[in-house]
């Protein structure tokens, strides 16, 4: 991969022709090596990568893009608002190679076009600091997709060209090292994440079903995003906080 604008992004780029789990490999990267906040590893063919509920993750090679990002732990009150601010830095890259679509943030950190989603982020913490990653559908054709539900920056209608790849990764890492800079300085409020996120987030104002890791779930309509990071959800019997669960955007009964 040509990589020269996303060189510029990162305090040290780490390229790799194959990985398991760039989040693993970076981690275990970290913990023997002295590597720089904002430190990133990227592959085009990760085979073994994981998401939310220990789902597997994987693309044909060459197809998508596995990124993992090295972040400072910010203080404990700011924890919660690290994945957000990775889903916003990708939704932002991802919106500048599909100008116009509707690319927003399902909470807490999915990237989707339209109803469509096109990258998921998952973090994990270490004690070298946060390892955030993020894996893009980039060239995924229909029949490639894991389920109905998503799609590819090139099937939504990015320009596929040799410089794909390099122009959504330098976005994201220019724009997460800004997000994140800011929280550590200002925090959520003062630094505009949270005025950010919210102005993002295609999940505020839906009907959603929230399934909750226990097992159990409730529906309601999603209207704020707290100053903790938590989803508010407005229920017959009253607003209700999400800090984890799955949140599924539930459409009306016509469409």
């Amino acid at each position: 991969m040509n990589l020269s604008r996303a060189r510029h992004c990162a305090p040290e780029l780490i390229v790799l022709d194959e990985a398991g789990s760039t989040n693993d490999e970076l981690a275990d990267r970290a913990a023997v090596e002295a590597l720089p906040p904002y430190t990133a590893l990227v592959t085009a063919h990760q085979t073994a990568g994981r998401g939310r509920r220990d789902r597997g993750w994987s693309t044909p090679a060459g197809r998508g893009l596995a990124i993992s990002v090295l972040l400072p732990s910010p203080p404990p009150g700011e924890a919660a608002w690290l994945p957000l601010a990775a889903g916003l830095a990708m939704r932002d890259s991802v919106a500048a190679l599909l100008p116009h679509s509707d690319v927003n943030v399902k909470w807490p950190n999915d990237v989707l076009v339209g109803e469509r989603k096109v990258c998921g982020v998952l973090g994990r913490l270490t004690a070298q600091g946060v390892v955030m990653g993020a894996g893009v559908n980039v060239r995924l054709r229909a029949d490639e997709l894991p389920v109905p539900t998503a799609t590819s920056l090139v099937l939504a209608g990015a320009a596929d060209g040799p410089d794909l790849d390099d122009r959504l990764l330098a976005g994201y890492l220019a724009r997460i090292t800004e997000l994140v800079g800011g929280l550590l300085e200002r925090g959520a409020e003062a630094s505009g994440l949270r005025l950010a996120v919210t102005a993002a987030c295609g999940t505020l104002g839906r009907e959603v079903r929230v399934e909750l890791p226990g097992g159990s779930e409730f529906r309601g309509r999603a209207v704020a995003i707290a100053p903790d990071a938590r989803l508010v959800v407005r229920t017959a019997s009253g607003d209700e906080s999400v800090a984890a669960g799955d949140v599924v955007h539930v459409r009306p009964a016509s469409s």
